[in-house]
């Protein structure tokens, strides 16, 4: 158990073309109803508190998608990179958060170790242009 955290990314499927993408799926998977929309993983973390508590803020939002928009994203990577240069604003600007089963809430080298390899995701999935792509949503479960 512990604190389970995805970024995912919905599309929207058109569905009133006689080529479109929901058909096709239907005739190659056997699917009955229509489909409406296809969901992508673009990101997987585990036990990133302080990450959690920057998609989400003081809330709780386990088992319920929380939507993300292009600033809000940019605002979290801009802190991260803040914080990558600075460890001493990690505290102030990108503050862990204690829970059940959250991990720990340190800001040791696993804690940087976490935001470098987030900063190098995050900056991978503007490339990509995930949100002209994709609406983006933040999941967690414990």
């Amino acid at each position: 158990m512990g604190l389970d955290m995805n970024l995912i990314g919905k599309k929207y499927l058109d569905n009133s073309r006689e080529d479109s993408l929901s058909k096709l799926l239907k005739n190659m998977y056997g699917i009955k109803r229509e489909i409406s929309s296809i969901q992508v993983e673009l990101g997987y973390w585990r036990k990133f508190n302080a990450l959690h508590k920057a998609f989400i803020g003081n809330g709780d939002s386990e088992d319920r998608e929380t939507y993300i928009t292009k600033e809000h994203f940019k605002k979290i990577l801009d802190n991260m990179r803040r914080v990558q240069k600075d460890h001493s604003l990690a505290e102030e600007l990108f503050p862990t958060e204690s829970g059940f089963f959250f991990g720990e809430t340190t800001y040791d080298r696993y804690y940087f170790k976490y935001i470098d390899e987030t900063i190098e995701q995050f900056e991978k999935l503007l490339e990509e242009k995930i949100f002209e792509d994709y609406d983006v949503y933040y999941l967690a479960s414990w």
